[in-house]
Parts: C-alpha cells; structure tokens; sequence
C-alpha cells in the first residue's frame, strides 16, 4: 500500500481491503457452518476435515497466483500506462519527502532503532489480540444465546451480522479518516468502541439481542483498528525502513493471534465455563493500547 497510495488516501485503501476480512467472515460463517453439519461422514470425514479442505485448497491456490500476478509496485503494473506510473510514483515519492517532519527512516535499522515502532507494536498487539479473541470465539458466544449446539449453520448465519455491520463501518471510519487527516483518535477510538463492546459483553449475560449489539461493536472497532493503524507507523517510516517497520509490528502484533484466543480459553475454564472475566481482562489490554496511542509522539503530522 506503501507503494501505491499517499498518506492521504491510504487508510481508507487499507479500510476496503481489510473488508475482505469482515466479507470472508460473513459469507464464511455460514459456508462454513453448512459443511461441519451437512458433509459430516461423507467420504469417511468428519466436518471439520472436510472444512480444512474445502477452504484450505483455495486458500494454497490464490497464493501461488500471486506471485504470477501480482506487480512489485506502480512501475511492473501492466495496466498503467508511462504517464500513470510516473503521476503515482511522483506522489507517493512527495508524501515520503514530508515525512521529514517526524523524523524520516530509510534504512532496516532505522526501523528497528526506532522506539515508536516497539510502542507500536505494542498497540497492534493489543488490538490483535481483541480482534482474533472474538474471531476465534463468536461462534461459541453465539452458541450460548441458545442455539443449538449442532446447529452450525445457524451460528453461521448470525454470524454474518456482527461480521456484515463492521465491514461497512470499517469503510466509512476509515474515509472519515482521510477526510478529515486525523490519525491517532480514530486509532484510539477504534479500541474504545472495542471497549465499549467488550464491557457490554461482560454485562448482558447471554440475552441474544444485546450480545449481538456487543459483538458487533467489538468487530467493528477491532477491524476499523487494524485499518486505520497502519497510518501511524507509515507516517514517518519509508522505503526499506517502512517494510521492515511493517514487518516488525505484524510480527509482534499478530502473536496476539495465539494469545487472544488463548486467553479466553483460560479464563472460561479457571471460571466454570464463564467469559465475564475474559471480556474485562481484554478491554484492560485495549486499554493500554490505547493510552500508548494517545501519549506516543511524532507519529502523525500536524493538522493545518
């Protein structure tokens, strides 16, 4: 994204392509809820066999296409002419040279000497850990409202719900974003409103109506996360130093992706199968965060 799109128009870029995660999840869900229930024994495997192979092949295919179709950036792009990759190349090359404001990094030490990149590596940890808790851990909380628990498919339709909202918010946070050139608040409040869904879930119990609120406020703040996040980092890191920012706070970051779930897992079984104190102990992390967002320095230009 780095490479295609200027500061002022890439989070609601990467908004409409972290879409594809909340589209995934809504026709997912059901997709996948109808294959562990209807296509259980068939062929002497069970449903979730089934589902690694039905949605694991696709998954193998659509990545070894891209290394066949997808350009190394504006100038290998076929579908633009000269005088379209000079214009893109020439403004994303002016958006790197404002970078200076806040302190320009080229190089792969540049990233990794740089606190802010840590700081923030902390914050994405937080958000990916609220993201994928409830990723992993919906189809159970939906479960819970009452539904049977066989019923996969039907977990799988109400799924699309939470999942289906938050797509759509995701897009419009992240415009919003753009709009107005406001960073570190739509960031910080991205993990407010996960807050704010967490909380809820901690106090609802399992009545239907209110978790669905809940659930659809901590996917849609978790997702308007991750896609305004990375304006932060992008902000004052380029070229080598901006790849290898990027790859140090996915690398941190997406370790929540074990830990989140994880953590859920642990709380409900030292607590008799309860999710309350799970829900509390995650808003505390997207709390810290949050507070990092806030109090960490230079990582958004001044707003004329």
């Amino acid at each position: 994204m780095t490479y295609w799109f200027p500061g002022s128009r890439r989070t609601k870029v990467i908004a409409l392509f972290m879409t594809a995660i909340a589209i995934s999840n809504v026709i997912g869900a059901p997709v996948s809820g109808a294959i562990m229930q209807y296509m259980k024994g068939m062929g002497g495997l069970r449903g979730w066999e089934w589902l690694f192979l039905l949605e694991g092949i696709p998954s193998i295919v659509v990545g070894c296409l891209v290394f066949v179709f997808l350009p190394n950036g504006p100038r290998h792009a076929p579908w633009l002419d000269e005088r379209e990759k000079a214009f893109i190349v020439h403004e994303v090359e002016l958006d790197d040279a404002a970078k200076e404001e806040l302190g320009k990094g080229h190089s792969l030490w540049d990233a990794f000497s740089d606190y802010r990149v840590w700081c923030l590596a902390l914050v994405y940890f937080s958000g990916v850990i609220c993201f994928y808790a409830i990723n992993f851990w919906m189809p159970t909380i939906i479960q819970e409202l009452g539904v049977d628990k066989k019923d996969f498919f039907k977990v799988g339709l109400l799924s699309m719900i939470p999942w289906g909202i938050s797509a759509v918010f995701m897009v419009l946070w992240g415009a919003h974003s753009d709009k107005t050139g406001e960073r570190r608040w739509h960031v910080a409040g991205a993990l407010l409103i996960t807050i704010a869904g967490l909380i809820g879930l901690s106090q609802v119990g399992h009545s239907p109506v209110p978790s669905l609120i809940a659930l659809t406020l901590v996917a849609s703040g978790s997702l308007a996360f991750v896609a305004t996040f990375w304006s932060l980092p992008t902000a004052f890191l380029s070229g080598t130093a901006a790849a290898a920012g990027i790859a140090l706070v996915n690398s941190v970051g997406n370790l929540g992706g074990h830990f989140g779930p994880d953590l859920i897992g642990r709380i409900r079984t030292m607590s008799g199968g309860a999710s309350e104190a799970a829900f509390w102990a995650l808003a505390a992390i997207a709390v810290v965060g949050t507070v990092i967002t806030l109090v960490l320095p230079n990582t958004q230009k001044k707003l004329s």
